[in-house]
């Protein structure tokens, strides 16, 4: 393995940047307010935007004409709680993982309503991370430390084989998983990156962080449609890109501060960065290869605080779960809209 150096409803239009002639136009509104706290997902799949919100059970789905809900049922004498949290698509299934079970909850998307529940056990006890290859789907289990395949078409269980400690997150690209990897949850400077066979579990790479004189903490992973995939690592500010074939990471600097995820539009990889409280130092959408970052906080009037997720969407719109300003017991759903780069003789700092 080699080693190289290597953003409907315009309400507020604003123009950004930092130490360029470029700046960038962009409009925000709030979409929805969430439920207290900020414990979910994000995703997005055929003009539908899905949310989960872990702590109520519940499947949110919002299209442009309207609003539908999916609660998770469970018995409220036992202990298990659905939790609902990962989500990827296939056809007209949305596939949710339920971090508190042993189910693989099946959405149909035309009517939001459950296809089915598929057990999981004995191989897993509580689903996390998910990735899909075609049509088979991967199931990992920080629990468990296993991955279990699954016909995402026929929803039959296939093999299973182990994941290595702490499966958090993966992609699937070229026949391999890339999977954020953790043998103490609770501690993210323990993260590593395996790289693993997707027919045989084989592991192919562990690329730890203090090995090649980096430190790590792991935030989140994104596989671009070409097939590359990057790994962000908070503490070092920097991107990880991985070569698929043949494994050769390139390291990409960021301006970010807290880097936690990140997305591909219009042919840019765009980062969102939480800042820094203490620091005073504003949440912002870091536009990778032009090195310029847009003020979250000043674009919404202060509204989006702490964000913890984002999607984008094919029309060019992005989505942002975050706090609701300063209070910290509120959240939000906004939507970023219209980022364009414009030309302009003047620039505006932050």
């Amino acid at each position: 393995m080699k080693n190289k150096i290597g953003l409907r409803g315009v309400l507020l239009t604003f123009i950004v940047s930092l130490i360029s002639s470029v700046a960038f136009s962009a409009d925000y509104r709030k979409i929805l307010d969430l439920y207290h706290g900020n414990w979910g997902n994000l995703y997005y799949a055929k003009g539908i935007l899905y949310f989960t919100e872990t702590r109520q059970n519940l499947l949110t789905a919002v299209s442009e004409e309207k609003v539908s809900n999916f609660f998770f049922t469970y018995d409220p004498m036992q202990a298990y709680r659905p939790a609902p949290q990962e989500m990827i698509s296939y056809g007209n299934r949305l596939f949710v993982s339920t971090t508190g079970g042993i189910m693989i909850n099946v959405i149909n998307t035309n009517t939001l309503k459950l296809e089915k529940e598929i057990d999981l056990s004995p191989e897993l006890i509580g689903p996390s991370a998910l990735a899909l290859d075609g049509n088979t789907l991967y199931i990992s289990d920080t629990g468990t430390r296993k991955i279990l395949t699954l016909n995402a078409q026929t929803l039959g269980k296939g093999t299973s084989f182990d994941a290595g400690p702490g499966p958090v997150q993966m992609v699937a690209s070229q026949g391999k998983l890339f999977i954020i990897s953790s043998s103490n949850i609770t501690n993210p400077s323990g993260r590593t990156l395996r790289v693993l066979n997707a027919k045989t579990g084989t592991q192919l790479l562990n690329y730890i962080p203090s090995e090649h004189q980096e430190r790590g903490n792991y935030s989140s992973i994104f596989r671009r449609p070409g097939g590359k995939v990057y790994v962000l690592s908070a503490y070092d500010r920097m991107l990880l890109e991985f070569d698929p074939d043949t494994l050769d990471v390139t390291r990409i600097p960021l301006l970010s501060t807290d880097p936690v995820g990140i997305i591909e539009m219009n042919g840019s990889l765009i980062v969102l960065d939480r800042g820094s409280l203490d620091a005073q130092i504003p949440p912002t959408l870091e536009v990778v290869d032009l090195k310029l970052q847009i003020n979250l906080a000043k674009i919404s009037k202060n509204e989006i605080y702490f964000p913890s997720a984002l999607v984008s969407s094919p029309d060019g719109k992005i989505y942002i779960r975050s706090l609701y300003g300063i209070d910290s017991n509120r959240a939000i759903l906004s939507e970023i809209t219209n980022l364009v780069p414009i030309r302009s003789d003047l620039v505006l700092l932050k």
